[in-house]
């Protein structure tokens, strides 16, 4: 599957740009179902970092973010090394120590290179798949804490 994945990235330059313009497009149809100044949050593991950290990085109406089982590595490299430093909303990043698809040096560069301040390193035991609940438990506690500032506060 992965080499599938890597595959479909180096020969098509336009997925992320394709799948950030889907993503804001449904912020923006969200945006007129909910209440105004409705904190907008983004939480995405492996793929959904290699796809959405683009978007938080494109999206100014993302507040905070989780983010990780991802690096600096692959046909992602280039990409991910240009937009993480315009992250700049509160981040928690998850990392699975024994990771066999990121290695933890590539992950950590990558939580270096994003630009938030407010940033976060979850690190635990395991594999790429073995993300602990206690894990996913605390980055969702981060994400509704996060959100739950008021907005110039984030």
């Amino acid at each position: 599957m992965i080499l599938d994945f890597s595959q479909a990235w180096a020969t098509d330059p336009t997925m992320t740009d394709e799948m950030v313009a889907d993503w804001r497009q449904v912020i923006d149809e969200l945006e007129g179902l909910a209440p105004p100044g409705r904190a907008v949050g983004y939480w995405g593991l492996s793929m959904g970092t290699l796809l959405g950290l683009p978007l938080v990085a494109a999206e100014p109406r993302i507040t905070a973010c989780v983010l990780g089982l991802a690096g600096l590595t692959g046909p992602t490299t280039d990409r991910l090394e240009h937009d993480a430093p315009s992250v700049r909303c509160p981040t928690m990043f998850l990392l699975q120590w024994d990771d066999e698809l990121f290695n933890r040096e590539s992950s950590l560069l990558l939580f270096d290179a994003l630009g938030a301040a407010d940033k976060q390193l979850l690190a635990t035991p395991g594999r790429h798949s073995a993300v602990p609940t206690e894990s996913f438990l605390r980055s969702a506690t981060f994400l509704v804490e996060r959100l739950s500032r008021p907005a110039a506060a984030s």
